[in-house]
């Protein structure tokens, strides 16, 4: 189907429509057609990328309602919400693509050596190719739609696999991604583990992940088969250090909104609090109220607090309740529900008791859960052995992933920098070329000398081939001055 057949008609939320998941034996067509798609060169075109993005920003504002009450219902995160910590995300990453996109294709000029002159060095962004993109259920649209971005606007063609665990979210790309992209070179498929392995067969150009660490470690593993690159966005067991400075208000709203926004299931969120025990009562006590202060005296009736996506992650969460449950001062299992997969917000406090609080189920894994471990410090010396003996930070090494993106760094991560040296048959050094004579090997090593190179390379960076010629024709005449000057005067 070609761009100008698509059917942009906006999908109303009340729509009956129900796409099934896709079939793992569908993954070879699919493959084989972007793969195909790609070689037409179709997708290098400043015009398709900015056709693209204009698509995929018609898609989201005509369709507004649909995607957040599907985000309403896979989670019950409000659409206020859903606005702020989505959707108006993807738009501003549209909005600068299609700002700076243009500048962003431009061949990069770099240094080149004495020996290439009067050569010109360039780095060119070139598309990788077919490329996947894995959205993860706790922001499903988010952390779906803002990688692609990245991957259309570098010129690739991309396999689109939201988070499946996110139903009905899943379900709103799956209805409204065929109607307005170009399905020719942007596909979405939905579906478990038995269609990820299918997609894990082919030879990508590139695979980008978001989700747990052990599926991390599965898709690396199998990536490494073709040698493809990924791009890895795994957890995070981030600490919260609070010091005997702090603003307690300050940071208690700061703490309480990101640990439980989403019903904590957010990758960055604070995991766990390390706070001087100067401070520590006072700092749980501030917490608890601006916990009611968010969500009420039943935060189950609040529209602000989320859901755990489904009952199987439910069980996970409480089970981190075990064997802390003296140490509950706010929530614990009393109200949980596990029909609505209703967890409260809940404050476990290990004071000073620090081998129990290493020791406790909360502090083994990321939480991704409404779950707020705190225990107090003396020394800070304390929170560093203890931030040390982690294995799960967040910050883009190790455990938590690698590889970056957003902005400028998602259009860098889904390119290829391709070196190409353009170089003019004059001036051919023919000291390049054996066979050498001492006077040869000479001007060679002279050439290639690292503080003439440094200088020569910034020379060229900043200077056009004919103004170098200049500079070079007027600086040979300046050192021959002097022969030049008999030479007229003969």
């Amino acid at each position: 189907m070609s761009p100008t057949a698509v059917d942009t008609t906006p999908l109303l939320p009340g729509s009956a429509e129900f796409i099934p998941d896709t079939k793992p034996e569908e993954i070879l067509s699919i493959y084989t057609s972007l793969t195909s798609a790609f070689r037409t060169d179709r997708t290098k075109s400043l015009e398709w990328r900015l056709g693209q993005l204009d698509a995929l920003e018609r898609m989201i504002r005509e369709n507004g309602a649909l995607f957040k009450q599907a985000m309403l219902e896979d989670m019950h995160v409000s659409p206020l919400d859903s606005d702020i910590m989505q959707v108006s995300l993807v738009l501003s990453d549209i909005e600068l693509f299609k700002a700076d996109l243009e500048s962003w294709m431009k061949p990069e000029t770099v240094s080149s050596n004495v020996l290439t002159f009067p050569g010109k060095s360039e780095l060119l962004n070139e598309p990788l190719g077919v490329v996947v993109v894995y959205g993860a259920w706790n922001y499903n649209f988010l952390l779906t739609l803002q990688p692609v971005v990245g991957a259309i606007g570098a010129g690739n063609c991309v396999l689109i696999k939201p988070g499946d665990y996110a139903v009905r979210s899943t379900q709103a790309m799956m209805q409204l991604i065929p109607r307005y992209m170009d399905q020719d070179c942007i596909r979405v498929v939905s579906g478990g583990p038995e269609l990820s392995d299918a997609i894990l067969e082919h030879e990508w150009q590139k695979i980008f992940f978001t989700g747990s660490p052990n599926v991390g470690r599965i898709i690396y593993e199998k990536a490494a088969k073709f040698l493809t690159p990924c791009t890895l966005e795994l957890g995070g067991k981030s600490p919260c250090i609070v010091d005997a400075t702090a603003d307690l208000t300050i940071t208690a709203r700061r703490l309480v909104w990101g640990a439980l926004a989403s019903a904590g299931q957010t990758c960055v969120r604070p995991d766990y609090v390390l706070v001087h025990e100067s401070i520590g009562d006072r700092l749980v006590q501030t917490v608890k109220s601006t916990v009611n202060e968010f969500y009420g005296e039943d935060p189950k009736e609040s529209p602000w607090f989320a859901r755990v996506i489904n009952q199987r992650n439910f069980d996970r969460v409480t089970g981190l309740f075990d064997g802390s449950e003296d140490l509950m001062v706010l929530g614990g299992p009393k109200t949980m529900d596990r029909d609505t997969c209703y967890v409260p917000p809940t404050i476990i406090n290990f004071r000073t008791d620090k081998q129990r609080f290493a020791a406790a189920k909360v502090m083994q894994m990321e939480i991704f859960g409404p779950l707020i471990p705190v225990c107090y410090y003396k020394d800070f010396s304390e929170c560093v052995d203890s931030i040390r003996v982690e294995d799960l930070p967040f910050g883009g090494t190790g455990a938590s992933g690698f590889g970056s993106y957003h902005g400028k760094y998602s259009f860098e991560c889904f390119s290829h920098k391709k070196a190409v040296l353009s170089r003019p048959t004059i001036l051919d050094i023919p000291q390049r070329y054996p066979p050498y004579t001492p006077a040869d090997g000479k001007f060679l090593r002279a050439a290639i000398n690292a503080k003439l190179s440094l200088v020569w390379g910034r020379l060229s960076k900043l200077m056009t081939t004919g103004k170098i010629v200049a500079f070079v024709v007027l600086l040979l005449a300046f050192l021959l001055r002097k022969n030049i000057a008999r030479f007229v005067l003969q």
